[in-house]
């Protein structure tokens, strides 16, 4: 039962703007906030699936071969931690008979080049040992 003191009614709420003469009344009213908001949210959703679809594919230790022709030919080994842990004590061997070589330590998502030595030229395989021998990657030429 409203009680009517002067301009105001006690029944009514005071945010449903009764003395608005723009005429919104009973249109609807969007909440750009909320839309914003849920924009954003969308928006950082969209991100991490792309950033998870990118690094999901390389995660773990790769070995690329990089061979360059012409008048001078080289060949280089590029190698890529992309783990979260980092590798120890990284030795690299150029073919089943070569000389090891001691890289140290490499980072996370670091790499690191390394070439064989002139001897060294036609191997077959990297073999590439870190953490001492717990993880070990074979990686063949003609792949």
């Amino acid at each position: 039962m409203p009680t009517d003191i002067g301009v105001f009614q006690l029944d009514d709420r005071w945010d449903e703007d009764k003395f608005q003469d723009d005429g919104l009344r009973g249109k609807v009213r969007r909440n750009y906030i909320k839309i914003a908001k849920i924009g954003i949210i969308l928006g950082f959703i969209v991100v991490a699936l792309v950033v998870l679809s990118v690094f999901l594919p390389r995660v773990g230790v790769s070995v690329e071969i990089i061979e360059r022709g012409g008048l001078i030919s080289s060949v280089t080994a590029k190698i890529s931690n992309n783990n979260l842990d980092s590798l120890n004590n990284l030795v690299v061997q150029f073919g089943e008979n070569g000389i090891p070589q001691n890289l140290g330590n490499i980072g996370p998502f670091a790499s690191v080049f390394s070439s064989p030595n002139p001897s060294e030229l036609e191997f077959d395989r990297i073999i590439l040992t870190a953490n001492d021998g717990n993880v070990r990657v074979v990686k063949y030429r003609n792949q």
